[in-house]
């Protein structure tokens, strides 16, 4: 999954090497969600290995998150666009760059909900501590409710005081979601180029 293929063919061979980079990072780190990671009983120290599992995921959904955002000023720049280093939020600097276009705030929601679930992971080892905001009893996460048309789905949510668990699959999915929105922004600069 590290092969930087589709950026080269997207932007051509004069990508500039700080769009490659970040795109790779990207790539490494949904390849490390898809693989799966189960720390041994040396590794968890004073943690329990479901404790370290939720830092490690929450730790990934970080990185993935940040090297999104960096992917998206790269982008901003080979477009000729001023990049907006000062937006933090992922969710809301995707929007704004996809602004003009259809569907501009798709991942808007489940970015927002996916930083959310790294928030929990990270710092309550899946305990839901809160909800989406003040007064709110759940907390909506990054992964779709189970059936119905992939088009209409929600997002799951999460009762305060349960447990945020997720798959294996659930968190390779998650990865591919990442790498799926930096390829639609290597495709927006081979669009954008021709």
């Amino acid at each position: 999954m590290t092969n930087d293929a589709p950026a080269r063919i997207f932007v051509g061979p004069s990508a500039p090497q700080s769009l490659i980079d970040v795109y790779l990072a990207i790539r490494r780190g949904a390849s490390a969600f898809e693989r799966g990671w189960h720390p041994g009983s040396s590794l968890a120290g004073t943690l329990s290995a479901d404790q370290l599992r939720c830092r490690v995921i929450g730790n990934g959904l970080r990185e993935l998150d940040r090297f999104l955002n960096l992917l998206i000023d790269e982008t901003q720049v080979v477009c000729g666009r001023p990049s907006a280093p000062g937006i933090r939020n992922t969710a809301n600097k995707l929007t704004r760059f996809r602004q003009h276009e259809p569907g501009a705030t798709r991942d808007h929601a489940r970015l927002l909900a996916l930083g959310r679930s790294r928030t929990c992971l990270l710092y309550t080892s899946g305990h839901v501590a809160r909800g989406d905001r003040s007064g709110a009893h759940q907390l909506t996460i990054g992964w779709w409710q189970e059936g119905g048309r992939p088009e209409t789905r929600a997002l799951r949510q999460v009762a305060i005081g349960d447990r945020l668990r997720l798959s294996d699959g659930e968190v390779a999915e998650a990865g591919a979601y990442y790498v799926g929105i930096a390829d639609s922004l290597i495709e927006h600069i081979g669009t954008h180029r021709r």
